[in-house]
């Protein structure tokens, strides 16, 4: 089963943080399934929802935390406090996104 969670992130105004977020998660095998990124001229703030096996959903607060323009890592707002963390099934190993302009299903 897959693990869920909601992280915000503070960061630097880096222009390579947002390929390093993306890269370092598609190296542990998690899914990004949302991204939201405020921008200012001191910094940022990302909004990230990932998706992976327990353990690697587990560790990924550390993981990103450990960016250097990555300032702090906490809970998403949608839970004060604590991760959220929600089993959904698997899906299968690969699926088309679906075309520019169109929302999933």
């Amino acid at each position: 089963m897959s693990q869920t969670q909601l992280l915000e992130l503070d960061v630097t105004a880096d222009p390579g943080v947002l390929l390093r977020i993306v890269s370092l998660c598609h190296k542990r095998g998690i899914a990004i399934v949302s991204l939201r990124y405020d921008s200012a001229a001191a910094g940022g703030h990302i909004v990230l929802g990932l998706r992976g096996d327990a353990a690697a959903a587990g560790r990924a607060a550390l993981w990103l935390d450990a960016i250097v323009p990555v300032l702090a890592v906490r809970p998403g707002s949608s839970a004060p406090g604590r991760l959220t963390r929600v089993i959904v099934p698997d899906t299968p190993a690969r699926q088309s996104p679906p075309p520019l302009g169109t929302l999933a299903p």
